[in-house]
């Protein structure tokens, strides 16, 4: 899969997967944002944890032996080995070092340059040993008051681990653990004979996230419970409650739309109606993320008119919001419209299908005429790359004339966009046929002679510890390489900026394959000058070589790569 700054809305397999697995992962997180009780704010958070039973971070009042006591009413805490650890704490977005990125997957179009090689490489630190791991307990007698507390420091918790799931040994573990307490904690709390209205509120609403995060990680029977329970709660007098089943509910459509179920369509828009008629103003983010989610999947399936609709609906309640930052996601995704067509025509063509040269021209003057902005130079720069490594290089090309056409001062921030679009193009043009043999040092210090390599089909992946994206590659290239080891090697180009990070993961990984150095540097003007050379703008990145160690071909998807190794085995 091609990723690339400005690309068109990618059609992945998630789209096709179980509920548990798709819409609710999204959704989990859609909920998540807003969850936690205004009960416990304003207080410390060792308070917050020593009323609702769990772990503080600190310890600054230990007994001997580690045992932790409530200054006030003596053992509140559940003794925790791993909170008590000395292992240090993960950095955190305060304490990190700068970022830096080769190409960025998964970011909004407007926010990030269009060329890799532009680019710097990100560092991150590795999975280890956690004090959020762990901390987390709940008790069997917390009052009404505490329960509503204890549900408030697990919905930061799971936030917080949530942010550095990557960076957190057996972090998924660990939300999957804090939701059950928090599931159990729920509906205590809905049963507590000292709850008032608004804490049995506080425990359904509860009760419905942790089911939502449960559901989230693969727990079948908790998606279920999660759909009848939501069902049941559009009855309730609680509109809090009710919104938040109706963003479940809407999960639950979504999914069945991506299933191709009759009728998904209009109960999408049933509900999105819902929300726009509710006494209650629609000004959340957990709701803005939803009907954005649904006004794509509607495009995206085709519903061109109920996508219209709920996009209206969305203009409608947010364009005028207080909050600045809805205010701008609804105006980006008023543009962000315009592009459906083309996202259309790009997913016919990625599965195969032929696209009409005039009917893709059309389009893309549409999109120009319409928006003749960065995001739209940037959307169809990379709607460009999606077609070039779909091998059709005609409309991509044509793509890339129509914005030079268009943008044609060299001095507009516009025209450099698109100089770097179809300056990296033609680098990847003119590469081929070229002999790859470049003075650069090995990831260990050493030389890597390029002759020895001769006479067979060599693979060089692009590739940065940075980066997971560009490792997608690297079992299936292996398993190729394994199967023909006398006419197939490996040699990667390894683009990390930082030695450190680089180091920690050469400690620990064995690619199994020696691997060229070509440093990225944030300050140069070209972040790496010989990823450059290849017009690199995407991830995964791999050039093919002939037997003459010559640039055959460049696959920026992985697929096809082992037809095009048996055609130039064969040559």
């Amino acid at each position: 899969m091609v990723r690339r700054v400005g690309k068109p809305e990618e059609r992945t397999d998630s789209r096709r997967q179980a509920i548990i697995v798709g819409c609710l992962v999204f959704l989990n997180a859609a909920l998540l944002i807003g969850c936690s009780k205004p009960e416990s704010a304003g207080k410390s958070p060792e308070a917050a944890y020593m009323a609702s039973g769990g772990s503080s971070q600190t310890d600054s009042s230990s007994a001997p032996g580690g045992e932790r006591q409530s200054i006030a009413n003596g053992d509140l805490f559940v003794k925790d080995p791993v909170a008590q650890s000395e292992t240090p704490s993960v950095p955190t977005p305060e304490n990190s070092p700068p970022s830096q990125v080769v190409a960025a997957p998964n970011v909004p179009q407007d926010s990030q340059p269009s060329s890799v090689a532009n680019q710097a490489i990100p560092t991150a630190p590795s999975p280890r040993r956690d004090p959020a791991v762990g901390r987390t307990q709940l008790r069997a007698d917390l009052s009404a008051s505490q329960l509503v507390e204890f549900l408030g420091v697990a919905d930061r918790d799971m936030q917080e681990i949530w942010s550095r799931l990557p960076q957190i040994r057996n972090g998924r573990e660990e939300l999957i653990r804090i939701a059950k307490m928090k599931l159990e904690a729920s509906r205590r709390l809905q049963k507590h004979p000292d709850a008032d209205d608004a804490a049995r509120s506080a425990g359904a609403r509860g009760e419905l996230q942790a089911l939502s995060h449960l559901a989230s990680f693969s727990d079948v029977a908790s998606a279920k419970a999660l759909e009848d329970l939501a069902k049941v709660n559009l009855q309730s007098s609680d509109p809090d409650l009710v919104s938040d089943s109706r963003l479940v509910l809407i999960g639950f459509a979504l999914e069945s739309l991506n299933h191709g179920a009759d009728g998904a369509e209009q109960r999408l828009i049933d509900y999105i109606d819902q929300i726009a008629a509710s006494s209650r103003s629609a000004t959340d983010v957990p709701t803005l993320m939803v009907m954005g989610q649904t006004r794509d999947a509607l495009a995206d399936h085709g519903y061109h008119e109920q996508a219209n609709h709920v996009r209206d609906l969305i203009i409608k309640l947010y364009a005028n919001s207080p909050n600045p930052d809805l205010a701008m996601a609804v105006a980006e995704l008023a543009d962000i419209a315009v592009f459906d067509n083309c996202n259309q025509l790009v997913s016919d063509a990625l599965d195969g299908k032929s696209i009409s040269p005039d009917s893709w021209q059309k389009e893309i003057d549409g999109v120009i005429a319409k928006a003749p902005d960065m995001r739209s130079v940037q959307y169809l720069a990379g709607a460009a790359l999606q077609l070039e490594a779909a091998s059709m290089e005609d409309l991509a090309q044509a793509t890339l004339d129509s914005l030079a056409k268009r943008f044609a001062d060299p001095d507009s921030e516009l025209g450099r966009e698109v100089r770097v679009a179809v300056t990296a193009r033609e680098a990847r043009r003119n590469i081929l046929g070229v002999r790859f043999n470049p003075q650069l040092p090995a990831v260990d210090g050493t030389s890597i002679a390029m002759d020895s390599y001769l006479g067979r089909v060599v693979l060089v992946p692009f590739w940065s510890a940075a980066f997971p994206e560009s490792l997608q590659l690297m079992g299936a290239i292996k398993e190729l390489q394994a199967s023909l080891p006398q006419d197939v090697a490996i040699v990667g180009v390894n683009l990390d900026g930082n030695d450190l990070l680089l180091q920690e993961f050469l400690d620990k990984s064995d690619l199994g394959f020696p691997s060229f150095r070509a440093k990225s540097s944030a300050d140069a003007e070209v972040a790496n000058a010989f990823a450059a050379q290849f017009g690199m703008a995407s991830m995964p990145f791999l050039a093919i070589l002939d037997r003459n160690g010559k640039v055959a071909a460049l696959n920026l998807t992985g697929k096809g790569i082992r037809e095009r190794v048996d055609q130039l085995r064969s040559e």
